[in-house]
């Protein structure tokens, strides 16, 4: 399954710094004028750049096992709407491994350093029909010369 589902939902511009299982640094493009919905009067969303905060999603996703969704979401602060067509930095870090899911916490900042967005208590879950499919997948390639 690709990260990425088209142009709108692509906003990290730079992967800073990646630890498996544990954390991500990631540069992302804030939107510019971006249209949600074909109706002029139907753009506003009760949360600023819905797109956005799938990047800062997907900047989890990097670091953790293919397959991982949100399930829950504790806490999401919002301290200051980043400035259009800016670059803003998204940390985000694995707080604690659980069976088969994570929890998760994201901050994001822009260039000066200031707190804009804050994610609490993310809890990503592998769900049962991916474990599944992966549990019946070879553990390794069949050689070419065995499948001749």
């Amino acid at each position: 399954m690709p990260l990425f589902q088209g142009k709108f939902f692509r906003r990290i511009v730079a992967i800073r710094s990646m630890t498996p299982n544990e954390e991500s640094i990631t540069d992302l493009a804030v939107p510019d004028g971006e249209r949600y919905y074909s109706q002029p009067r139907d753009q506003h969303c009760l949360t600023p750049f819905p797109a956005f905060r799938d990047a800062f999603l997907q900047s989890g996703a990097l670091f953790l096992p293919p397959g991982c969704l949100p399930e829950r979401i504790e806490e999401l602060r919002f301290f200051r709407m980043p400035k259009p067509a800016a670059l803003v930095h998204c940390q985000v870090k694995c707080r604690e491994q659980h069976d088969g899911g994570y929890r998760a916490d994201y901050a994001v900042f822009d260039t000066a350093g200031t707190l804009l967005e804050q994610m609490r208590g993310l809890v990503l879950q592998v769900p049962t029909s991916v474990l599944k499919a992966l549990a019946r997948r070879s553990a390794s390639p069949i050689p070419a010369f065995r499948v001749a």
